[in-house]
């Protein structure tokens, strides 16, 4: 259930190029992840963007009212750039009544109150996405990866993705710094 890519970039960049189109429709807030929502626009994939209200919050109603009008539903949780996210109980919600793709990107998720990587097991459309760039505070090394259903999982990293996405090099230190965190986690 867990893919990698060349950063969290590279994965979003390619579930976009390939599954969505011109006529799909991805339900976002505004302002959301500027490269998610450039390469939208590159790839000519029209955006539903929902903005913020003037105290800085997102009205989880309009997000299910519009849910019905998308194929694809995009959050970072929290927001990039605002570090606003919705509560737990009303992102699972929206979640659970969408039909379409839907992708979580919790680059900032270590920074936040809550992960919806668990949710990936039970809701066959969800895509959690996440990176070492933020929290282990190691962009250079271009580790992103995301939580999935198998079968995306296996399509992804099979046929979408490159053959050789990511060095020794990278996996090596992405093992190195999640060994970090657990050797830290047994101290406390």
């Amino acid at each position: 259930m867990i893919g990698v890519g060349n950063g969290s970039d590279q994965i979003l960049d390619l579930i976009l190029s390939n599954f969505a189109s011109k006529e799909t429709k991805v339900l976002t807030s505004n302002p959301t992840f500027g490269f998610f929502e450039e390469r939208c626009k590159l790839y000519s994939i029209p955006l539903i963007a929902i903005p913020f209200s003037d105290d800085m919050k997102l009205d989880i109603k309009k997000f299910i009212k519009q849910s019905k009008n998308a194929d694809i539903l995009y959050l970072d949780s929290p927001n990039n750039p605002t570090g606003f996210q919705f509560k737990k109980s009303e992102l699972q919600k929206l979640v659970k009544s969408f039909t379409g793709l839907v992708i979580i990107d919790e680059a900032y998720g270590k920074f936040s109150e809550y992960s919806l990587v668990n949710m990936a097991k039970t809701q066959e459309n969800l895509i959690v996405v996440q990176t070492l760039s933020k929290s282990f505070g190691l962009a250079g090394l271009r580790l992103g990866y995301f939580i999935a259903n198998k079968k995306f999982t296996e399509t992804f990293m099979n046929v979408l993705q490159y053959p050789c996405p990511v060095s020794t090099i990278t996996i090596e230190s992405g093992i190195t710094a999640f060994g970090k965190i657990k050797d830290n986690v047994r101290h406390y």
